[in-house]
């Protein structure tokens, strides 16, 4: 029997996502959508945490930036062909699926888990890497100045009470069409994903947004990148972001402001050689081990270090908290501006 509140996206790949799409080995986004789509922005998180909590955390951000249930969120567990992952995941990331997605996304929500053991990722720091630094304009511009159109997650399913994992996996997939549609919207896509080779501009109209949202109980509390669209609402929208990202766990902030690119794990030590030696600047990702110190390093850590000091500055100072780590954290970023 799963704990429907603990079951993990691990877990959730295993029992659902692999079961639904073995005969057809596709990705869980080419079984359920009817055709390609453009993300609205795209997921970093952890798999180990709670789907559940995951779940919460994105219905809070799509309320709070006011998405529609037509804006797709990118999630690699279900956009990625599970079944196949060599055609998604490259040896240089620049080249994967992440980069792709997150090349045409408008911004990235982090998802965090309780004890930001996201943030101890290799491939989440990469994708915080290229959200504050590449696509925001702090940093170096992309090696690829185009991408390929991927397609991305339809709306998520919400996951129900379990009893065993049958009745999980007919409680977690949505309806499905019937197995000749399936076949007529598998074939489709397949279709159109081939002759979706063309080039897509990655040029964007207004800066690269980037969230941090976390779940605690039964609530989700995010801390948005400048005023969210629901802020803008209210007379004063500085006063509503500042009321709204109240509840945002100091501890977890503390935390975060001890994360390092360089110290961060990888289930394939692969995965981090490559990683690291891109964001060096490394013609040979996977020939020598990378820089156990580098300034892009330093890039990251001071911009997100710099990001947490902001929105957790005005709650540690009402709070009584020390405010030496903050000084340093916003002293040590790039970042121009401070919105208490």
């Amino acid at each position: 029997r799963l704990d429907a509140d603990r079951i993990n996206l691990y877990q959730l790949v295993e029992l659902v996502v692999k079961p639904a799409t073995e005969v057809r080995m596709c990705s869980y986004a080419e079984l359920v959508a009817d055709g390609p789509q453009r993300p609205k922005w795209f997921v970093s998180h952890w798999w180990g945490e709670s789907v559940m909590e995951f779940l919460m955390c994105l219905e809070q951000h799509s309320q709070d930036r006011q998405l529609s249930e037509d804006d797709p969120y990118w999630v690699c567990a279900y956009a990625n062909n599970q079944w196949d992952l060599k055609c998604d995941v490259f040896e240089d990331p620049s080249q994967s699926s992440f980069r792709r997605a997150m090349d045409l996304s408008e911004g990235t929500i982090s998802v965090l888990d309780r004890e930001a053991v996201c943030y101890s990722r290799i491939w989440c720091c990469y994708e915080v890497w290229v959200s504050t630094t590449q696509l925001s304009g702090g940093g170096a511009a992309s090696p690829a100045s185009s991408v390929t159109r991927f397609p991305a997650l339809p709306t998520i399913p919400r996951l129900q009470s379990f009893s065993s994992q049958s009745s999980m996996v007919s409680s977690a997939i949505p309806r499905l069409p019937s197995a000749a549609s399936q076949n007529s919207v598998v074939s489709r896509m397949s279709s159109r994903m081939s002759a979706v080779a063309r080039k897509v501009s990655t040029k964007k109209d207004k800066p690269y947004l980037y969230d941090m949202y976390t779940a605690r109980g039964k609530k989700a509390i995010g801390i948005t990148d400048g005023c969210a669209e629901v802020d803008q609402c209210h007379k004063f929208p500085i006063d509503a972001k500042n009321k709204r990202e109240k509840g945002f766990p100091i501890a977890l902030c503390r935390r975060a402001l001890s994360i390092k690119l360089q110290d961060a794990e990888a289930t394939e030590p692969m995965d981090r050689r490559r990683i690291l030696n891109s964001i060096t600047g490394a013609r040979k990702l996977d020939a020598t081990p990378p820089p156990i110190e580098h300034a892009r390093y330093e890039q990251l850590n001071s911009n997100l270090h710099g990001r947490i000091a902001i929105a957790a500055w005005r709650r540690a100072l009402e709070s009584g908290e020390p405010m030496e780590r903050y000084y340093a954290a916003l002293r040590g970023s790039q970042l121009p501006k401070l919105e208490l």
